[in-house]
């Protein structure tokens, strides 16, 4: 968020002397603002660290405190004293409950069990090294890999195998002007072209095919530049079985020029070249195989060593979570908030992380509590059907009555629905926004002219309307 010094300084002596004279809350809200403005104000973290509550987030704005400002004295005994202090005692317990009676008793986790690479990938549970799937989710802990994709000989095999399908269009213009001859009046041309010296080598002796012996020559060497097209386009994409099929069909290759060359269908040429060549890709073809070998690899929940930087780590996160390997993107964001310690987004995309893998395990192993939760979940879908159908849609400019004598729930709702419309920017629009606008419609004492959002709203003669 862009600012000016002079705001920051406002926001931090603001909130420190809230901190002072025991209003908290207030304070932690307006240092919060500062922190976010200017990441690198030491003064900040370091009043920051007297407003919040979790030893935790005391921790972070004392750390924060004295990277900024290694020397001071203050953050630096406290978080000592922080660091030393006994963890707190567990609270004790609630009277028992509905909702409480539905959670199940799940063990703690090993404080270390975050680390472990062999976790799966999906839902964080442990696993054993040679389960194929994961025995709590389900989920298939092994992938396909290649084992390589940067052969020489592949490199070279498709740069012949381009050779061999121009020479094969050359080879194949022996049955077309055999053809054409057939036909009669382009033979005494041909009969002269033949005489040029080379063309023989070229083209064989075209002029003495037969009409059927030419038709089958055209077709099967037509097929067999088609064929290796389609071998040169698998090859490229790193098909396994474009691999296979291309060596049978190159081994086909090597009998058929055999048979071509010293049947004198085709040209000493071309015939001796294809041949040479069908023979040099079924080695080299051959011998790039490790580009097709796929093996199984096992997930590992771990940093992805494609990445470099904590922005790179952060996008793999959401990467995996989009796959459903909601632990193996925590392992991606884990790496980023090390990386970039300071990245509030980073922190905040791994803690959903671990809330949701942990809400899984609970929901699992509770059918009772998922049975309510779904059940809510479907009472709140029909309420906002409801809310949808049966409140008005207010108008772009409205009489404050329209809205007023709104219940406050389809009050709040119709709100929202015209601030947006009206163009107010979604991602900032909360309840609070919507209840302003609600009380601007129901209290003539509030301020005329409002800010919300990307717009202003002004309130004139009983109406209200964007300014």
């Amino acid at each position: 968020m862009a600012s000016t010094p002079s705001e920051t300084q406002g926001l931090i002596e603001a909130g420190s002397a809230a901190v002072r004279r025991g209003d908290r809350e207030r304070g932690r809200t307006l240092l919060l603002q500062a922190v976010e403005r200017d990441e690198s104000n030491a003064e900040a973290w370091w009043w920051l660290s007297q407003a919040v509550d979790d030893p935790a987030d005391i921790q972070v704005a004392l750390e924060n405190t004295l990277t900024l400002e290694p020397g001071h004295i203050e953050a630096r005994v406290r978080l000592d004293q922080l660091r030393a202090a006994p963890p707190p005692s567990a609270p004790a317990p609630a009277s028992e409950s509905q909702w409480q009676s539905l959670l199940p008793s799940v063990p703690q986790e090993p404080d270390d069990g975050i680390d472990d690479p062999l976790q799966c990938v999906y839902c964080g549970r442990p696993t054993q090294a040679e389960d194929r799937k994961c025995p709590h989710c389900g989920q298939g802990l092994f992938v396909r890999v290649q084992a390589s994709r940067d052969s020489a000989f592949l490199r070279l095999g498709l740069l012949l195998l381009g050779v061999d399908i121009a020479a094969g269009l050359i080879e194949l213009g022996t049955p077309l002007l055999a053809l054409s001859a057939l036909q009669g009046g382009a033979r005494a041309g041909l009969e002269i072209f033949a005489q040029v010296p080379g063309v023989s080598l070229v083209l064989g002796d075209f002029l003495n095919l037969t009409a059927s012996t030419a038709s089958l020559l055209a077709y099967g060497l037509g097929l067999r530049v088609l064929i290796l097209v389609a071998g040169l386009i698998g090859l490229t994409q790193r098909w396994v079985w474009a691999y296979y099929a291309t060596l049978a069909a190159l081994a086909a290759d090597v009998l058929l020029n055999i048979f071509l060359l010293f049947g004198g269908y085709v040209g000493a040429g071309p015939g001796v070249l294809n041949l040479g060549l069908a023979l040099a890709l079924l080695y080299l073809i051959g011998a790039s195989y490790q580009e097709f070998s796929v093996t199984w690899e096992r997930l590992l929940t771990q940093p992805d060593p494609r990445a470099h930087s904590a922005g790179a780590f952060h996008k793999l996160g959401h990467d995996y979570s989009r796959a459903g390997m909601w632990a193996l993107a925590v392992a991606q964001w884990r790496k980023a908030v090390g990386l970039a310690p300071k990245e509030a987004t980073y922190y905040k995309h791994l803690g959903l992380g671990y809330a949701r893998n942990r809400a899984r395990v609970v929901l699992r192993e509770s059918a009772g509590l998922r049975d309510v939760l779904l059940e809510l979940a479907r009472d709140a879908r029909d309420v906002t059907q409801w809310l949808r159908t049966a409140t008005p849609t207010l108008p772009g400019r409205f009489r404050v009555a329209e809205l007023a004598d709104l219940s406050d729930i389809q009050a709040r709702f119709a709100a929202r629905r015209w601030l947006l419309e009206r163009g107010a920017t979604s991602q900032k629009l909360n309840d609070d926004l919507c209840d302003r606008l609600v009380e601007m419609a129901r209290d003539a004492s509030t301020p005329t002219l409002q800010a919300f959002p990307g717009i202003d709203v002004v309130r004139r003669n009983g109406m209200i309307a964007v300014k």
